[in-house]
């Protein structure tokens, strides 16, 4: 295949190093850090990522190739890939200063995310004040930032607002 991205050429060699810690993986319900250092290197966390951002602009005919190719070996791996291709696609959307944040040191991040509006956000003089509970999220352990999702009340008007936190927030 010509001109193929990075994580296409890389997701045999992520496969093999995912099958080899797959069982150890199950065990302790989290990818081991050789494989989400993996993943990272290999630029699952651009893919989608513009240009003017560091990201490669990548296609999903090639995440699916990378993804599948990986799930051969280890799905968890596999999903964990997907996801952080998709959130940071997602991410893209996040006004012009919250994705300069988020790419500061270039796309090699970890995004995880909650998406579903179940937390509660209310404007503060300095920014936002973000409440709440969300569900599991994959490959947590191992997030630079996630994408949490919550409902802002204006009077009888509610919103869903996306918000990006750095790990440790």
């Amino acid at each position: 295949m010509p001109n193929q991205s990075g994580i296409v050429r890389a997701a045999q060699d992520i496969a093999a190093l995912a099958g080899h810690h797959a069982e150890q993986a199950e065990a302790d319900r989290r990818l081991s850090d050789a494989v989400v250092e993996a993943l990272k290197s290999a630029g699952f966390g651009g893919h989608f990522v513009a240009p003017e951002h560091g990201g490669g602009a990548g296609t999903f005919a090639e995440l699916s190739t990378a993804v599948t190719t990986i799930a051969r070996q280890c799905p968890a791996t596999a999903w964990c890939a997907a996801l952080a291709a998709s959130l940071a696609r997602m991410a893209g959307y996040l006004p012009e200063e919250g994705r300069k944040q988020v790419w500061h040191e270039g796309t090699d991040v970890l995004i995880v995310g909650g998406v579903t509006p179940t937390g509660r956000a209310s404007a503060q003089q300095d920014g936002w004040l973000l409440s709440g509970t969300w569900s599991y999220i994959s490959a947590a352990d191992h997030a630079d930032w996630a994408l949490v999702c919550g409902v802002v009340a204006t009077g009888t008007e509610r919103s869903s607002r996306l918000f990006a936190l750095p790990r440790g927030s």
